[in-house]
């Protein structure tokens, strides 16, 4: 066996969805690849399930609900050389697969992989995670680049990945620490496997996959990020700190600089983003500017021409009016005077005396 794929679930649809996903995402033939599931929902929706994979389900265990135990169950039962540690809410890209086995395999300094992640909104939502100086733990960038952007989150070593895709050889697995009730487990395997293995946590960007955070747990009564659990993982990161490897401590540094060379990028196109909008609305307000002017001069326009055209046109108007008067009153004269009018000469005479 090749690959044992290790997962956790309560819920059908969510482990049908993984597996239909996992037939693309894996080039492997069907006998080379075996999933394992931890079963923590009711025996009715066990009936339910769905495998429209090519390879082999067997659920081999049915205990409560405890990542860091039922991960370690399936471990110990996993037949195959390498191992997938994957989230049920999880959908996997085309070719995800195969590339976080590409990256395991390219180096015996790599000891364990990790996916980049987005959010069903296209988000990235893990491109690994970073420890501050108090040890508290959080998602790098988290949010704040687009899937458009991906190309611009380079494969390398970081502190740590999510537990949600995970790949690692079963002759380098170690167990998780049964002392996280629900988170925190998967960030110290990333420290265990450095300090105690001596080899590195890789990010792998080709490794794609959609995931929504905490899609199970939110469904689990009780669940939730709890401060004994923080607490814990800070202790821990003091003693990664104090007693890491210098290839380690390097692949910190390396993610740090990383990320703030990505802030301030991220910065700087904010504020070009901001100026090209405050440009465009000025832009857009002297237009607006503009065609209000352009409105008042073709209206002032408009008001002289109606109060310059009487006065044009009734000047005329009256030499026209009093040339007909004129004229009107001569005809009229040489119709009526007797003085003017010709008298025809009468064909008898009176004679003579």
């Amino acid at each position: 066996m090749q690959l044992s794929v290790l997962v956790v679930s309560r819920t059908a649809e969510l482990l049908g969805t993984l597996l239909s996903s996992l037939d693309r995402a894996c080039s492997l033939p069907g006998e080379a690849v075996e999933v394992l599931c931890s079963w923590n929902g009711s025996a009715s929706e066990e009936q339910s399930i769905c495998n429209p994979s090519r390879y082999a389900l067997r659920i081999v265990q049915r205990d409560p609900y405890h990542f860091a135990s039922n991960v370690n169950a399936l471990i110990e039962q996993a037949s195959g050389s390498l191992l997938m540690l994957v989230n049920d809410d999880v959908c996997l890209d085309a070719g995800c697969v195969d590339a976080g086995l590409r990256l395991l395999t390219s180096s015996e300094r790599i000891g364990l992989v990790g996916g980049l992640l987005r959010t069903d909104c296209g988000r990235l939502s893990h491109l690994g995670i970073a420890l501050d100086h108090e040890g508290n733990a959080y998602h790098v960038l988290d949010q704040k680049l687009t899937l458009q952007q991906s190309n611009l989150v380079p494969t390398q070593p970081v502190a740590a990945v999510t537990g949600a895709v995970q790949w690692l050889r079963r002759s380098d697995a170690l167990r998780l620490n049964t002392r996280y009730r629900v988170c925190g487990e998967d960030v110290e395997l990333c420290l265990d496997m450095q300090q105690q293995r001596g080899k590195q946590v890789w990010l792998c960007s080709d490794a794609q996959a959609v995931h929504n955070g905490e899609t199970t747990r939110r469904r689990s009564e009780g669940q939730g990020a709890l401060a004994d659990d923080q607490a814990r993982l800070r202790q821990r990161w003091g003693a990664f700190i104090a007693g890491a490897p210098p290839a380690a401590l390097a692949a910190l540094l390396q993610q740090q600089q990383w990320e703030s060379h990505m802030l301030r990028v991220l910065a700087a196109d904010a504020q070009r983003a901001q100026r090209a909008e405050r440009e465009a609305l000025e832009q857009q307000h002297q237009a607006s500017l503009r065609e209000v002017e352009l409105a008042h001069q073709s209206q002032a326009s408009r008001d002289r021409r109606l109060q310059q055209e009487p006065a044009q046109g009734s000047e005329p108007g009256r030499r026209r009016s009093l040339a007909a008067d004129r004229t009107g009153a001569t005809h009229g004269r040489h119709a009526t005077d007797p003085c003017r009018q010709k008298t025809k000469p009468s064909g008898l005479h009176r004679a003579d005396p």
